[in-house]
């Protein structure tokens, strides 16, 4: 919702929507943030929406600010949940995911501005789910942070419905 209320241009609807996003998931959460800073400086739309978005970070502080500090009183980096390099997609999986962005990506690009932005943020979220971006995994912030390669994969729920 953060992302279609940035093309709608509804400041209000962006900050509830990011404020929602933060008390959802912590490392999509961050992971996403990532991604709507980049598309805001991508639209060139950061100035318009920097009340709103502090305004989510606001209404959203009770569940983040705890989790900071008192990070210190839990196991978060000490404890290895998964390996993931067991997570990566088989080829079989990757060919399923990676065709429709593709087909979809190259019948749209000359038509919309936003296109190339979703289809470079697809094309990102399929590489690093993929086998390919192993030495990235290795990285001990990605493992421990994201612990899942497949973490990335939320990203396709966003790009392919704006292509």
């Amino acid at each position: 919702m953060c992302f279609f209320s940035v093309a709608w241009g509804k400041r209000a609807l962006f900050a509830v929507s990011f404020a929602l996003l933060i008390l959802s998931h912590n490392s999509l959460a961050l992971l996403f943030t990532a991604v709507l800073g980049t598309y805001l400086l991508y639209e060139k739309k950061v100035h318009v929406f920097f009340v709103p978005i502090i305004f989510g970070l606001g209404v959203s502080a009770f569940f983040w600010v705890p989790a900071l500090v008192e990070r210190s009183f839990t196991l978060f980096n000490v404890v290895e949940v998964a390996k993931s390099q067991e997570y990566f997609l088989s080829r079989s999986t990757l060919f399923l995911v990676m065709s429709p962005l593709f087909i979809m990506g190259l019948a749209w690009i000359s038509h919309v501005k936003r296109t190339t932005f979703f289809l470079l943020l697809g094309g990102f979220a399929i590489f690093l789910a993929s086998p390919l971006s192993q030495a990235f995994w290795h990285v001990p912030f990605m493992n421990r942070l994201f612990q899942f390669p497949f973490r990335f994969l939320s990203l396709l729920a966003v790009s392919i419905p704006f292509l």
